[in-house]
């Protein structure tokens, strides 16, 4: 963002931060620094994109005041008078004016005293030549007019009073002042006129303007004069500001630049619609793929030693998201919620327990049995024998047991086991014994043993996927969802999780993560 005198606006939505239009216009002399701080830096940060970095340049005059402009005596009883170079003229103080001699000196202040004389004078003024010397007059006081409705006024612009004449800026370093009588083409000199203390407000228009970041590197120029009235210029600085920026950040230092907008001498600008806006770039290469089955699952988007994921109201996070149904779903109403938090339950060891399906698991008749999951943790490494057997007796039902070795635990999972569906319509009961070592076997406040039951089904009636909280996917069609925005499911304390009443694979690609500036 800009800081100092440029700050920017944020808008309440996170991914839109636009800079505010600097008060239309602002009034900036030559050198000026733009300061462009878009700290801080995230950690891990590793690009930068500059969506905006532009703005308009429109001239303004920096007035410049000559006590003494050197006057010299031209040819034919004119006057030649030097400037500095660079310097629109916009007005000469003539002091010391006069004409005749003697009783007949006249002091010349105004137009009046021009036109009051037999023979009348003009005042004209003639600028150099490019081919040498001096072109025909430019201006004259009074002008000369034309016939009416047929040939239009020429030599205007210019007037005369005050002893001042005034001039609609003309670039000259060289003037041809004269008193002249007669009609244009035909002009001579007035004889007796004397002039040599000259005075002159001029002005100096932008030349030579430079944009330059603080490492020397010009992002933009504008060799020319931009003259009065000329148009706003457009600076599009992205690349530069970009490359300037993406150097600080591969260094590990604060992404701040100050571009410094100079021009071959001291010059007013005017500023317009100054636009910085961009972002701070994190990227996750290659594949983060999820296997959730039918339970909250933690999304691993750090690997381990990278630096944490910061996430703030700047943060928008996409990615692009592919969900494969692995072809299994969990049965709600057999199923138990796995707990949150600490929960009770028991050590089952060699002598085993079992735990009785409610009487819904006639749905096993529709969709065969694919697993078994048992709620627990291994307190320390242990061999877990999981099958199925007739619920009031205990007596094994037909197929062999799953058996998984376990390595110690503290938190609470469900442990999934291959079963298959069992002959026949009597009840069903989950019985768990230990082989070797301990397995706590969490229960819920009636104290009875939790468990989860999946099916195979080839269009499961909940296909939703969730990524903390918010969907990811509704419908296994398509499966496939380009550049997908899902910083919503991102806090900033905890990694977000997965879930889902489906046994899902989950790839997350091209993950991306902005911080707007």
């Amino acid at each position: 963002m800009l800081r100092a005198a440029y700050e920017l606006e944020r808008s309440s939505a996170v991914t839109q931060i636009t800079s505010r239009v600097l008060a239309g216009r602002v009034e900036a002399t030559t050198p000026h620094q733009l300061p462009i701080d878009w700290s801080p830096l995230p950690p891990g940060v590793s690009d930068v994109e500059v969506h905006e970095a532009s703005m308009f340049v429109s001239p303004d005059a920096a007035e410049v005041s000559l006590p003494a402009v050197t006057v010299s005596p031209g040819d034919g009883g004119t006057f030649v008078l030097t400037l500095p170079a660079g310097l629109r003229v916009r007005s000469l103080l003539l002091a010391d004016l006069t004409i005749g001699a003697g009783e007949t000196l006249a002091s010349l202040t105004s137009q009046a005293d021009l036109t009051g004389r037999d023979p009348a004078l003009r005042l004209t003024v003639a600028l150099q030549d490019p081919r040498g010397g001096f072109a025909a007059p430019t201006f004259a006081v009074p002008p000369v007019f034309g016939t009416a409705g047929v040939t239009p006024a020429s030599l205007t612009g210019a007037t005369f009073a005050g002893r001042v004449l005034t001039l609609p800026e003309p670039a000259a370093s060289k003037l041809r002042i004269a008193l002249v009588t007669g009609d244009p083409g035909e002009f001579s000199a007035a004889p007796g006129v004397s002039l040599s203390k000259v005075s002159a407000l001029a002005a100096r228009y932008p030349t030579g303007l430079a944009l330059t970041a603080d490492d020397g590197a010009r992002l933009w120029e504008f060799p020319q004069e931009l003259p009065p009235h000329a148009s706003a210029q457009p600076v599009d600085v992205k690349p530069g500001l970009k490359k300037a920026l993406l150097g600080r950040v591969h260094a590990s230092t604060a992404p701040s630049v100050t571009l410094t907008l100079d021009a071959s001498a001291p010059s007013v600008v005017l500023l317009s619609a100054l636009r910085i806006r961009g972002a701070l770039v994190r990227t996750f290469p290659g594949t983060v793929r999820t296997v959730v089955a039918g339970a909250d699952t933690p999304l691993g988007l750090v690997p381990a030693g990278a630096p944490r994921l910061l996430v703030d109201d700047t943060t928008t996070i996409t990615a692009d998201v592919t969900v494969r149904y692995d072809g299994i779903r969990v049965v709600p109403e057999l199923s138990d919620p796995a707990p949150r938090g600490s929960t009770t339950g028991f050590i089952v060891g060699a002598e085993g327990a079992r735990v009785a399906l409610p009487p819904a698991a006639a749905v096993l008749k529709t969709f065969p049995l694919a697993r078994v999951g048992i709620i627990g943790r291994a307190p320390e490494a242990c061999e877990l024998s999981v099958r199925l057997v007739h619920p009031m007796s205990g007596e094994p039902l037909a197929g062999e047991p799953a058996v998984v070795q376990l390595e110690p635990s503290s938190s609470v999972s469900v442990i999934w086991l291959p079963l298959a569906s069992p002959p026949g319509s009597g009840g069903i009961a989950v019985a768990a014994r230990v082989t070797r070592g301990r397995f706590f076997w969490a229960t819920d406040a009636q104290e009875k043993p939790l468990v989860q039951v999946a099916v195979t089904d080839p269009n499961p009636p909940d296909q939703t996927v969730r990524l903390g909280g918010r969907a990811i996917a509704t419908a296994l069609t398509p499966a496939h969802r380009p550049a997908a925005v899902i910083t919503a499911a991102f806090t900033a304390d905890e990694p977000p999780q997965f879930e889902s009443t489906m046994f899902v694979t989950v790839d997350l690609s091209d993950v991306t993560v902005r911080y707007a500036r």
